[in-house]
């Protein structure tokens, strides 16, 4: 039995070797990106809205909102991590999304923003995209919301808030 002590100490070493070198790298203790990007959406969203984040972003947000007690009015599903896109299309059915006063779509990855553009008009506002299920004016987008994002702005009143390139030669 003596003769195995020392194998088992050198076995058990190890791993605690190990874990002592890699710490300092994995270290997050001093990482708020998350918190801060998920109280940005907080600040940007609606009373009443419906946030749609996939489950990088959903997580830190339930945070928020469960632990923390704040924004307890927002609706949050985790729509865009389904695995079915057909799943998906479900949350994103007209008759789903008029029940909310606003619409937000949060995605750390672009893998499902192509399948609400190809029905709804998107409009990149702070960390999220706002979701208008009816194409606003853009004449009047810029005007109606001072604090609508422009791509570009021509004075107070105009601004270019979307351009789409069509297929074939430029």
């Amino acid at each position: 039995i003596w003769r195995c002590g020392p194998a088992a100490a050198l076995l058990m070493a190890l791993p605690a070797v190990q874990f002592a070198t890699y710490l300092p790298k994995v270290d997050g203790r001093s990482d708020y990106g998350s918190e801060r990007f998920a109280r940005a959406v907080f600040r940007q969203a609606e009373p009443k809205a419906l946030v749609l984040a996939d489950w990088w972003t959903i997580a830190t947000l339930g945070y928020l909102k469960y632990i923390e007690g704040q924004r307890s009015d927002l609706v949050m599903f985790a729509a865009p991590s389904i695995y079915a896109e057909k799943d998906f299309l479900d949350f994103s059915q007209e008759s789903f999304l008029r029940n909310y006063q606003a619409i937000y779509f949060v995605e750390m990855l672009t893998y499902r923003i192509d399948l609400l553009r190809k029905k709804y008009y998107l409009v990149p506002e702070g960390p999220v995209h706002r979701v208008y299920l009816d194409r606003r004016e853009a004449t009047t987008v810029v005007a109606q919301d001072p604090g609508a994002a422009a791509i570009a702005r021509f004075g107070d009143r105009v601004g270019l808030v979307r351009a789409e390139i069509g297929a074939g030669p430029l």
